[in-house]
């Protein structure tokens, strides 16, 4: 059978580039993590609408470190409504106790702690 996508099958979104850290071995320079570039709630949802339109397959969320954004748990929730089911991928400094009860009410495939 030939089977061709007519999408990517994956994005990967750096959802900001704001990171709590300065890990030697990460990619991003220190003018990376001084800027501001997120885009607001509004504008995430636009992008999660042409990924689903386009049929992106699956998502995963990176950053910088997500969970800097106030706004990640309407971002997760928005994409479950589209029928995803996200990757995250973060340091894990920001997760507490409180938090990861929040994230056990949505779906997440894969919480990758680096």
């Amino acid at each position: 059978m030939n089977r061709i996508l007519r999408a990517p099958e994956l994005a990967s979104w750096e959802i900001t580039n704001q990171c709590n850290l300065r890990c030697n071995y990460c990619s991003n320079d220190d003018n990376f993590y001084a800027s501001s570039l997120s885009l607001s709630i509004e504008d995430c949802k636009k992008v999660i609408d042409i990924l689903h339109k386009t049929e992106v397959f699956r998502i995963n969320i990176e950053g910088g470190e997500p969970f800097l954004r106030n706004d990640l748990l309407e971002i997760i929730g928005y994409l479950n409504e589209k029928g995803y089911i996200p990757k995250i991928t973060t340091n894990g400094t920001l997760i507490t106790r409180e938090l990861a009860k929040e994230l056990a009410n949505y779906k997440i495939l894969t919480l990758q702690i680096s």
